[in-house]
């Protein structure tokens, strides 16, 4: 169930991603400035957020199983309209229709486990899943490169649209609800007053401006990247591809050190061991990126 969970949930993270080395053909090949293209990150972020919060509470209504594949063929509808578009606006809307998908799909299977494991089990599970979900941004910018440089921007959609469908493949062979449909679940009032009331939270606000502050400024970071370093200092898209492992790596590791406690009792980094790894990656990433110049 983990891994078909981290399997499942992965996909919108990893199309979103691959999709990073491509932005400055995309914007070159539509004739946009940078900031244009960049919409296919920054909505796509709002269309996963949507699917989040819209599709879950419809899988208590209809079941988890149909709607996870019900987001798993939008996924791949967006990835293929991604192909065949002919312009900015058109692939910007396959792109937010591929991420919703993407986005509905790994908030149901979040509901999945918390219906397979019950609620003393789930954290842990939960906890798993994320990190494996983790390993998508880690090698998905590597793929897109190479995929650019041997192909083009569009065989990167292509790409996120065979993984899609075989994804899709495995889920309607693997998937099977834990928990029967409810025709009286859903969205209603009392689901939109649980809002109200996180929304009146101190403690929950804090949490949720702590997070967005973060995930801001990493997608400040990987929108803006692609342009600087293949635009401006001339690094290839399979060398940024490479280059973007290693804050992927260093945030994998962050989370592995900071949540294995919670999961299992295993010693704790140290602040000077965790400097000296930050320290080793940030030499390994500037080494590549020297490399690269020079080539």
């Amino acid at each position: 169930m983990i891994a078909g969970s981290a399997i499942i949930g992965s996909i919108g993270t990893f199309s979103l991603h691959v999709l990073l080395p491509a932005l400055p053909a995309i914007a070159l090949a539509m004739k946009v400035a940078p900031h244009a293209a960049q919409l296919l990150i920054s909505l796509s972020i709002l269309s996963i957020a949507l699917g989040n919060l819209m599709v879950a509470p419809l899988s208590d209504r209809y079941g988890r199983r149909r709607i996870v594949l019900l987001s798993l063929a939008l996924f791949v509808l967006g990835s293929a309209a991604g192909i065949v578009a002919k312009s900015l606006d058109m692939l910007v809307v396959a792109r937010v229709v591929q991420a919703f998908g993407g986005g509905a799909a790994m908030s149901v299977m979040r509901a999945t486990i918390l219906d397979h494991f019950g609620p003393a089990k789930a954290a842990s599970a939960l906890a798993a899943t994320a990190t494996a979900i983790l390993i998508a941004p880690m090698l998905a910018p590597t793929l897109g490169g190479f995929v650019l440089e041997w192909l083009d921007w569009r065989a990167v959609f292509a790409l996120s649209g065979v993984l899609g469908f075989g994804v899709f493949i495995f889920a309607s062979r693997n998937l099977r609800d834990a928990r029967r449909a409810d025709p009286a679940a859903g969205p209603s009032l009392r689901y939109w007053s649980g809002y109200k009331r996180l929304l009146g939270s101190r403690e929950y606000l804090a949490f949720l401006l702590f997070g967005s502050c973060m995930v801001s400024m990493i997608y400040t970071f990987v929108t803006g990247a692609p342009y600087v370093a293949i635009d401006v200092l001339g690094v290839s898209p399979s060398r940024f591809g490479l280059l973007l492992f290693f804050p992927a790596i260093a945030s994998f590791t962050g989370f592995v050190v900071a949540a294995a406690p919670a999961v299992i009792e295993i010693p704790t980094l140290d602040a000077a061991g965790i400097a000296a790894l930050v320290l080793l990656l940030s030499l390994a990433a500037l080494a590549a990126l020297r490399g690269g110049r020079s080539s």
